[in-house]
This record gives structure tokens, sequence and C-alpha cells, in this order.
């Protein structure tokens, strides 16, 4: 769902942008070719995007060394994908921890550095959040809930609360 909701932010805000950006899910636990659940599809299909063709797949070390950026959802998924890619310059985030960077650094700018590009500002913004924030370690609150096994409901509940982060870490992105 995260990968559709960048998707759909890109194509609908920066639409100049797309060929700039990739997005790729992968799971720690994901089975291979596996498909989005009917609920994801549906939370999803409301909001005008089509995940239905999504074919799940497992992260590799490949994969993170590959990407500019990792955003997992929980923190002990960052956790084993820290592992997994040890040694990696791969920079990896909890999604919404991020966001909350990204927010704060839009609505003050002070968090970017002169001539820095989006990611960079990014980065730094997201590293003063960190030494900052007394209770940083406190992920439970920076967690995106897993809605496997759960009534459509709770899937757009976690569509709702990973939007807003997406976008503003877009936002940051394009700059």
């Amino acid at each position: 769902m995260a990968e559709g909701l960048a998707r759909s932010v890109l194509d609908r805000e920066y639409p100049g942008m797309k060929g700039r950006f990739s997005f790729d899910s992968a799971g720690v636990a994901a089975y291979d070719g596996s498909k989005a659940t009917p609920e994801a599809v549906e939370a999803m299909m409301e909001r005008g995007i089509d995940i239905s063709n999504h074919s799940a797949g497992r992260v590799t070390r490949g994969k993170v060394e590959e990407s500019d950026l990792v955003l997992t959802m929980e923190e002990a998924q960052r956790a084993q994908v820290a592992s997994l890619a040890a040694g990696a310059d791969t920079p990896i985030f909890l999604l919404l921890k991020l966001g909350q960077a990204a927010r704060k650094a839009l609505a003050t700018r002070s968090g970017f550095p002169k001539r820095a590009d989006g990611l960079s500002g990014l980065l730094c913004a997201a590293g003063m959040e960190e030494s900052d924030d007394p209770l940083a370690q406190r992920t439970p609150y920076c967690e995106v809930p897993d809605p496997i096994g759960m009534p459509v409901e709770e899937y757009r509940h976690v569509v709702e609360i990973m939007e807003r982060p997406i976008e503003n870490i877009l936002r940051v992105l394009t700059t």
C-alpha cells in the first residue's frame, strides 16, 4: 500500500519527476509472488489507486544496496533490514519517523543544509530530529500497524496513517 501511495502522490503532485524516482516494495517475511490482500486492494481502490497487480518480494541485500533510501513500517523490520545489509551505505528509516522529520523540515526549512539536494536535506533533518527527540527510541508511536488478517477498515486506517508522511517525504525529495 505504501508503494501504491508513493506512486500515486508522485503521479499526482510531481508528474515531471516520474523518471527520477522508483519504488520497490519488499517484505522481510514476504512470500515471493504473493498478491495484495483483497482488503488492501479495496482500501486503495477507494482512493483510486490500483494495486491489484502487486506481487510481493522479499527484501535482499542487493535490493538495499541498489536503493538510495529504505523505509520500513516497524522497528523490528528496520533492524532486520539493517542486519541483512550490514555495511551498506543505504539509509534505513521508519516511514513515520522520516515523515515526521520531513514535516518539521518543511515547516521550518531549518533542517536543510544549504545547496543540498532533497535526500541530503531530508537525511540531515532526520538526524537532527533523532538527536533532538528524547523519545526517539520509543518506536511504538512511530510504527505503522500491520493490518494483515484484519477487516478492510483497518487497511483504510493504515492508508490514512501513511498518506501524509509519504506526501511530506516526497515533497522534500522533490525540492
